[in-house]
């Protein structure tokens, strides 16, 4: 089958994952939580009773422009070699994250609440705190592996 609209379409849309940190999970190992990460399924997670999580929202496709610009801070050349860089994780999620749905019960004043900068990406003070608690590295296994997932699903014949 000819690769068609279709298979573009796939790539629309958004994907929600739950962090580790979030109160509403119940004795969740670390080992369960990486299987989650790896697939998503809510069905693996165990919660509180009474208590539902965060999801936050990632875009599932990052605007050409953008994705040009990720794709440069991947990888520096230093003495003739090539050395991944790690700060291009932390680049890719304030590039794709849009959202917090929170439970009904949690206060607006409580609520994180995503703030893009000039340029469209979240704001560098939110992925500062961030940073140091983990969620961006578990939102970037999680959107990497679902991309993966969907590209590996695309029918080729």
């Amino acid at each position: 089958m000819a690769f068609t609209l279709e298979n573009l379409s796939s790539i629309e849309g958004t994907i929600e994952v739950i962090v580790s940190k979030d109160d509403a999970l119940d004795d969740v190992s670390p080992e369960v939580f990486s299987e989650y990460l790896q697939t998503l399924d809510e069905s693996k997670l165990k919660f509180k009773e009474g208590k539902e999580p965060c999801r936050w929202v990632l875009k599932r496709r990052i605007d050409y422009k953008k994705q040009k610009w990720l794709e440069n801070q991947k990888v520096k050349f230093e003495g003739g070699e090539q050395n991944f860089q790690p700060g291009y994780i932390g680049e890719e999620i304030r590039a794709c994250l849009i959202d917090l749905k929170y439970p009904d019960y949690v206060p607006e004043a409580k609520r994180i609440v995503i703030k893009k900068q000039g340029d469209g990406l979240v704001d560098e003070k939110l992925m500062e705190q961030l940073l140091p608690t983990g969620i961006i590295t578990e939102l970037f296994i999680a959107r990497t592996k679902a991309m993966s997932d969907e590209a590996s699903a695309t029918p080729r014949k």
